[in-house]
């Protein structure tokens, strides 16, 4: 095997330093190139276009002639699509039932932790610092009352 690399990159080596050897021959030749081959194309245009035409016709033709096997066969194609549908829709139903479940189990997640972080933030940020509030006054008052 390790032969085999080393040979294909030899031609592969190869291959590339004579294309990039004779690339300025290539180009020298392109013009004569594309004019030749527009020649070509004009001078058989007639043969092209009549060569095209009965394909299209011999295509169109065929499709006529065996329009009676194609209307079968798409009938077939068309119940044996909607046999697999009937055949897979209880499991289609039942990913989808599950997907479903799945988003509305994050939903409540979600809305699970969200009520648990307005709540720690209404108990930490307003009742406790109103209850340290209170008490703090509780203690002026008592202090105030003891020193009286």
């Amino acid at each position: 095997m390790p032969e085999f690399l080393t040979k294909g990159g030899e031609m592969l080596t190869n291959f590339v330093t004579g294309f990039v050897d004779k690339l300025p021959d290539f180009l020298a030749a392109l013009p004569q190139l594309i004019t030749e081959f527009t020649n070509f194309i004009a001078e058989n245009l007639p043969v092209i276009v009549e060569q095209g035409m009965n394909i299209i016709i011999a295509i169109v033709k065929g499709l006529i002639e065996n329009l009676p096997e194609i209307t079968v066969a798409v009938g077939k194609i068309m119940a044996a699509l909607c046999d697999a549908i009937n055949a897979l829709m209880g499991s289609i139903i039942e990913s989808g039932i599950a997907i479903i479940k799945s988003i509305l189990k994050g939903v409540l997640s979600m809305a699970n932790e969200a009520h648990n972080n307005i709540k720690g933030f209404i108990q930490n940020n307003i009742i406790k610092p109103v209850k340290d509030k209170i008490n703090d006054m509780k203690n002026i008052g008592r202090n105030l009352i003891e020193g009286l």
